[in-house]
């Protein structure tokens, strides 16, 4: 699947992390915590098939940060 996903990026050409697609280190970081509690109060949480928690949200934007 992971692979999967990456030639879709790829194909589509576009970034692979928040960087490339041109976000300043200093905005990411200003703003985790806001994604974090934003994504969380986010009604798709309860239907997820694994429980979504802040410290695995912080882990997927840590991942695509770049």
């Amino acid at each position: 699947l992971s692979a999967a996903i990456i030639r879709l990026r790829t194909s589509l050409q576009m970034p692979a992390t928040l960087v490339a697609a041109g976000i300043s280190r200093e905005v990411i970081a200003a703003n985790k915590e806001a994604i974090v509690q934003a994504a969380l109060a986010d009604s798709c949480c309860l239907t997820n098939p694994a429980p979504v928690t802040a410290d695995g949200l912080r882990k997927i934007y840590e991942a695509v940060s770049g």
